[in-house]
């Protein structure tokens, strides 16, 4: 009978005698993506177990170790484009100490560049591209029955066959019914290692067509998870874990307005905005007054919104963002007067992008007697 382990890395630049320079205390927060992902192997009877390198007692010797013990499944990492070449290190290890060892990359980078990333780190047997949580279940559920044709017929999945590299995609295959989904497994996290800041997902997509972004990461379109289903998320992580600040990890949050409100009626209504704050990213153009003013209530104290240049040339042309420099004004001023204190994303170096327009980001010409927090 094969082994119901699994083991999930987040790796870290430390296996590659580096410092995590973008990991300081403050902004160390456990990885949704594994959360995730442990949370609905365990669901279906799987035993996941976390190791997040980037911990400072956490070091590949655990992980040998417990591959030694438990002949795990699989081996899964997830991955941004700075932790993929720590990921690919880690993975080399494991292989050459375990050769049988079946290891899986997930997360942006493989998702965005899933040949590539075959081709240039060996080690990884496959790839899980896009929303990993229906893909990695079939992948343990082959992996289990040692049916290799099962294994290939695996959806949003690249590997390697006789030598060339299989993209066995299905983009229509995303989960429509979000709210079906575990919480994440924050229990398998050593949570008091992190800043203890929790995130929250309450949709996946995205609508529009920043030319910097990738939305086909989660898909293009937008499904969203009820406002009660995310304020049950929030009191379990009230209770479980005495949560005290949230944020919330969707690239528009207002993207539809009145579910946001319901969720921050929600939250009053079960007091919940008395034990806990939050911050979140939205766009400007979907902000208006009665939603800030619920948010307030609710909780929250920053919003954080795309600027990324102060011409409107690139805004137009380049960027392809669909706001304006008045939107965005527009946007800040609502978000001061409501009470709630400001975050703005700037991009320094778009395409065609000249020193004039450089000189427009200084927040002077942008926000003209608007304090910015």
């Amino acid at each position: 009978m094969m082994s119901k382990k699994v083991a999930l890395i987040h790796a870290s630049n430390k296996i590659l005698n580096k410092k995590d320079n973008l990991y300081t205390n403050e902004s160390l927060t456990p990885s949704l993506g594994l959360a995730m992902i442990a949370a609905v192997l365990r669901k279906n009877g799987f035993s996941p177990a976390v190791f997040d390198l980037r911990l400072e007692h956490v070091n590949i010797e655990h992980i040998l170790d417990f591959i030694k013990k438990e002949n795990p499944l699989f081996v899964g990492f997830s991955a941004f484009t700075n932790e993929i070449i720590s990921s690919a290190k880690c993975a080399e290890i494991i292989k050459n100490n375990f050769p049988k060892t079946f290891i899986v990359a997930g997360g942006p980078h493989p998702t965005l560049m899933p040949e590539n990333t075959l081709k240039e780190f060996k080690d990884f047997d496959m790839i899980c591209i896009g929303e990993g949580e229906e893909m990695i279940m079939n992948v343990a559920r082959a992996l289990r029955t040692q049916n290799k044709k099962n294994l290939e017929r695996v959806e949003n999945a690249a590997f390697r066959k006789k030598g060339k590299i299989i993209l066995n995609l299905n983009p229509q295959r995303l989960i429509e019914d979000l709210n079906r989904l575990p919480f994440p497994a924050w229990d398998l996290f050593e949570i008091r290692h992190y800043n203890r800041i929790f995130v929250v997902s309450t949709s996946r997509g995205c609508p529009y067509h920043c030319y910097f972004c990738s939305p086909m990461y989660l898909g293009k379109r937008v499904r969203l998870r009820s406002a009660e289903n995310v304020v049950d998320e929030i009191d379990s992580l009230v209770k479980k874990f005495n949560a005290k600040r949230l944020q919330f990890a969707d690239a528009a949050l207002n993207v539809n307005t009145g579910r946001t409100e319901r969720m921050c009626e929600l939250l009053v209504k079960k007091n919940l905005n008395s034990k806990i704050e939050w911050d979140c990213e939205t766009r400007a153009d979907n902000l208006n007054e009665k939603t800030l003013s619920k948010m307030k209530r609710a909780g929250c104290k920053y919003i954080a919104i795309g600027v990324e240049s102060g011409s409107s040339r690139l805004l137009k042309d380049v960027i392809n963002k669909g706001e304006t420099k008045e939107q965005i004004k527009r946007g800040v001023k609502l978000i001061k007067k409501a009470g709630i204190k400001v975050r703005c994303f700037f991009i320094l170096g778009h395409y065609s992008e000249s020193e004039k327009e450089i000189g427009c980001l200084s927040t002077t010409s942008i926000f003209r007697n608007i304090e910015v927090a």
